[in-house]
């Protein structure tokens, strides 16, 4: 996921932050300062930032970093890519070439028409879904 200042206001992890099949979109008007959570379900969440800061249309995120990644005015859609040696690329555009990144361990999750309303709700610190009388993450998996 990512968390971003946006336009002077925070955007807090959710699920319209995350990263699906590699692609996220962003929406702001002036300027944004992205940085990246990586969140596995019962554990603390980790942050990754950049080394040093970049305005550039493409930016390269290691865990432990200390600089944010000045999203370039006009960007709507974010591409993240492996880079294969613990960093990740985030990019305002397609890159050729690169393997986009997904989590170890990825699960494929059938999308199933929803027959009765779902709610939200913060557990634990956790994201978790309820519809029907079952529970899911927010990847959608049943827990």
């Amino acid at each position: 996921m990512w968390k971003a200042e946006l336009d002077g206001d925070w955007r807090e992890p959710s699920l319209s932050t995350m990263f699906v099949d590699g692609h996220s979109t962003i929406s702001f008007y002036e300027k944004a300062y992205l940085f990246l959570i990586y969140q596995v379900d019962g554990s603390a969440g980790e942050e990754y930032m950049c080394e040093a800061y970049t305005d550039d249309t493409h930016a390269r995120f290691v865990k432990g970093g200390t600089e944010k990644w000045g999203v370039p005015m006009g960007t709507t859609d974010l591409y993240i890519y492996d880079n294969g040696d613990g960093s990740v690329e985030v990019s305002n555009q397609p890159m050729t070439g690169k393997k986009i990144w997904t989590p170890g361990g990825a699960q494929g999750v059938e999308n199933l028409p929803a027959s009765k309303k779902a709610h939200k709700v913060i557990i634990d610190g956790q994201l978790r879904i309820v519809r029907g009388g079952k529970m899911y993450d927010a990847t959608g998996r049943e827990l």
